[in-house]
């Protein structure tokens, strides 16, 4: 295909490229005649620098001021709702960053997108799939992972927060304005799920089977038990969910108490079970959460404005 390519055709695909289309994008816009590789290569032989490869981004410890929160309150979105994985050329050190959030939370995608362009000097590529997809640069991700943030499943790595690096309050109220607008529900109080992968001895895990009410979702069956039908089968508590822990102790840190405690055991085929968590702020506190702008998502924020109305009224 390259063979046929004139000196005009290639022209405008470095010209596109340079002015600010993705690889992606140009393979779009030649309509698909050039296919990724194909173009990576016409602009290699131009001379022209690929961006995220090889990029360099910022060291962590080189923010200050509004920088600082602004990472922190990135770093509190992907461990509340993000994920990081190995992409098929993990080999190469290549890994995938994704958050997802609903069709009503625009505001918080437009967000990131502006705390990647302040800090790191790109947006991020945002899919609409009737929920938002956002995908990360690959180079980011791997930063991500240098930093600390886990690779693969959060509910089986049970990881812990960066609390070391959470060290001023208004960088931990960012931490958790970012985890709280992409994992919190806001119904009566403030609240947040985390599932932690738990492996039973098989006698445990066919007591707790025959527990379980059986449901399917997207033709898989699965088995849900309320904690207090067996929670006499645990001869002690299992761990608990530590990134429920590391928030409850940023809360903490700004006065804002918070319980945690196990709601269900969830299981999935024969050999995948988890305990689901919920970390609950008592209604008492919802001011504060407020006033310490701990959510800034519009339709979380209007949901916690509705209760506190209604917990100064019973007061």
């Amino acid at each position: 295909m390259l063979l046929f390519m004139d000196a005009v055709d290639r022209a405008m695909i470095i010209d596109a490229y340079e002015m600010g289309m993705s690889i992606r994008e140009v393979v779009d816009f030649t309509g698909g005649v050039c296919g990724r590789e194909s173009i990576r290569i016409i602009l290699k032989g131009g001379g022209v620098p690929l961006r995220g490869r090889g990029v360099k981004y910022r060291d962590a410890s080189s923010f200050f001021g509004e920088e600082v929160c602004l990472f922190a309150e990135l770093l509190g979105c992907m461990y509340g709702d993000g994920s990081l994985s190995k992409n098929k050329n993990a080999g190469h050190g290549c890994y995938d960053a994704v958050l997802v959030f609903s069709a009503d939370e625009r505001d918080v995608v437009e967000r990131i997108a502006f705390i990647t362009s302040r800090l790191f000097g790109f947006e991020p590529r945002v899919i609409d799939k009737g929920y938002f997809c956002i995908k990360l640069r690959r180079s980011f991700a791997r930063y991500l992972h240098e930093f600390g943030y886990p690779l693969g499943k959060k509910s089986v790595l049970n990881p812990v927060l960066p609390l070391s690096f959470l060290v001023t309050p208004a960088m931990q109220k960012a931490f958790l304005r970012g985890f709280f607008n992409a994992e919190a529900s806001v119904h009566k109080t403030v609240c947040v799920h985390q599932s932690v992968r738990i492996f039973p001895d098989k006698q445990l895990r066919k007591a707790l089977f025959a527990r379980g009410k059986p449901y399917t979702m997207k033709n898989i069956a699965y088995r849900i038990c309320g904690w207090c039908h067996v929670k006499d089968l645990f001869e002690e508590r299992p761990a608990s969910s530590n990134i429920l822990l590391g928030v409850q102790e940023l809360l903490l840190r700004i006065g804002i108490p918070s319980t945690i405690y196990p709601i269900r055991v969830h299981i999935s085929g024969a050999e995948r079970v988890s305990i689901h968590y919920e970390l609950r702020i008592r209604t008492k506190y919802l001011k504060t959460v407020a006033d310490s702008g701990l959510l800034s998502s519009r339709k979380k924020v209007r949901k916690l404005q509705q209760l506190c109305g209604r917990a100064g009224a019973v007061k």
